[in-house]
């Protein structure tokens, strides 16, 4: 047997059995194609699974004698498909005569942090009020942690989210807001994050009512409150938008920190300078369509550029980015026949 990258992955095509029930399987599973070699080598690459790219490597391999992989095994493959933390399948949303979300199908794991890209209007917080169950899409489902979102709203306590402009009552003081937030919230066991609280030094403003608060400290307020529970999913308005520099950066620290624990954050952002290294993924839209999901690096290379600012400027200008990485992939050279 090879060791590899492949232990514990799930094969819609596996035939074997579990006799001792320990969700994974007895017999060794061989996979024998070039998309299984290429997640091999490039684990990330998994997120294309059931994709256009994959197809295309399907077609490729058939075509082309000799691109089969041998030698490779997956000695416990697992027995129940993949759990992506946040499932999205054809979903559509039309208010009126305008489409704003057209179709939109994708996959988010945990440990990604992702910058949801594109023009003003392109359906990016349609797209987030839609997994926060705050939009209801005409058409298409959304999955979280493998549980339809619709007719069950108890998935949302696995959410943290940060408005881009958040609301909340006049007269409330700081203090009482997250005391009441606490006492609804809070379940025997359950953790509390208080450390931007304490960074952000809201504690000692704790007695100041909401009305008389500064933007930048309405945004602080509303981070806290995104993180306060421990969430395994964050989903990220405008994040900085409004923050001193100091306190931008220690929100960046802190996204980094969970992005460390293997949480999934979504995030939205114009600012585009604080998402380079924070950003594991890209998602692009535009009118509506999801243009490309795609590693960051991969972007990078597409374009030639390491700033994702400058990326994103080069899509949105609508040059021509390389295609090279679909000739390495199937290590086809310019001007070579294919029989």
């Amino acid at each position: 047997m090879v060791l590899n990258n492949f232990d514990n992955n799930y094969w819609d095509k596996y035939d074997g059995y579990d006799l001792n029930r320990d969700g994974t399987g007895d017999v060794p599973y061989h996979p024998v194609s070039l998309y299984s070699m290429i997640v091999e080598q490039q684990p990330h690459t998994l997120m294309l699974f059931r994709s256009f790219a994959t197809q295309l490597l399907d077609k490729a391999e058939k075509a082309i004698p000799g691109l089969t992989p041998e030698n490779l095994a997956d000695n416990k493959p697992m027995m129940k498909p993949f759990s992506f933390m946040i499932s999205i399948e054809h979903l559509s949303k039309r208010f009126r005569k305008l489409m704003v979300l057209d179709n939109i199908s994708t996959r988010f794991e945990k440990g990604q942090v992702v910058s949801l890209i594109g023009p003003n209007g392109s359906g990016k917080t349609t797209l987030i009020k839609s997994i926060l169950g705050m939009v209801k899409p005409d058409h298409g489902s959304i999955l979280v942690n493998g549980q339809p979102i619709q007719h069950d709203p108890s998935y949302r306590e696995q959410i943290g989210y940060m408005p881009q402009i958040g609301r909340y009552p006049d007269n409330m003081k700081i203090g009482q807001l997250f005391r009441m937030l606490k006492h609804i919230r809070t379940k025997p066991g359950s953790r509390i994050d208080l450390e931007l609280y304490e960074q952000f030094e809201l504690r000692q403003i704790e007695n100041k009512p909401m009305r008389t608060l500064s933007g930048g400290t309405r945004q602080k307020v509303s981070a806290a409150i995104a993180f306060l529970f421990d969430p395994a999913i964050l989903i990220l308005d405008e994040p900085t938008a409004g923050l001193d520099p100091l306190a931008a950066e220690l929100l960046k620290a802190k996204i980094l920190k969970e992005k460390q624990q293997g949480k999934l954050i979504l995030i939205t952002s114009h600012i585009l300078s604080d998402m380079d290294e924070l950003t594991t993924h890209i998602l692009y839209l535009q009118e509506g369509k999801m243009l490309f999901f795609k590693p960051l690096g991969t972007l990078q290379e597409e374009t030639g550029e390491i700033r994702l600012g400058k990326a994103i400027a080069k899509i949105m200008r609508g040059e021509n980015i390389s295609g090279d990485w679909i000739d390495r992939m199937l290590d086809v050279t310019p001007n070579e026949k294919i029989y």
